[in-house]
């Protein structure tokens, strides 16, 4: 499945824009024919939704937002598991360990690097750095957390 953005698949004049019909088409032509669906998430309450990511098992899907946090649903009913809260600027990425569907890794605009564990919904682990993060990336072993501006 995949998510749209309420500006993207609402009346108005955001759906008459290009990029919604272009969604639309895309959906039809490469979604449709493979047997995939799409569907839609409200996020209540979320700003501007940056980044998503699913766990590699598929049980939680998370996304950033504008208003700093870091959102984590339950993948078979969109249900919000966890709202994690630490960052002073919106978290610009966001990726789960490759081993552990319970640590989420986030990267910030506020310089930092953000280890969360979302059982518990508290920051495990966090370090600052000199430039604003804009990517992260587990290796395969989950024993390295790759960091760029």
């Amino acid at each position: 499945s995949s998510l749209l953005c309420s500006r993207e698949t609402t009346s108005g004049r955001h759906a008459a824009s290009a990029e919604a019909r272009l969604l639309r088409w895309s959906m039809g032509r490469w979604m449709a024919p493979h047997g995939l669906q799409s569907g839609y998430c409200a996020l209540s309450g979320a700003k501007s939704t940056i980044a998503l990511a699913f766990s590699t098992d598929g049980t939680y899907f998370a996304s950033t937002h504008g208003d700093h946090t870091v959102k984590v649903f339950d993948s078979s009913s969109w249900a919000i598991r966890a709202v994690l809260t630490g960052h002073e600027r919106t978290p610009w990425t966001v990726k789960f360990h490759p081993r552990s569907r319970r640590i989420l890794a986030s990267g910030s605009l506020d310089q930092s690097v953000r280890v969360w564990d979302i059982e518990r919904a508290e920051c495990i682990a966090h370090h600052h750095f000199l430039f604003v993060v804009s990517c992260i990336s587990f290796h395969p072993s989950g024993t390295i957390l790759a960091v760029t501006s």
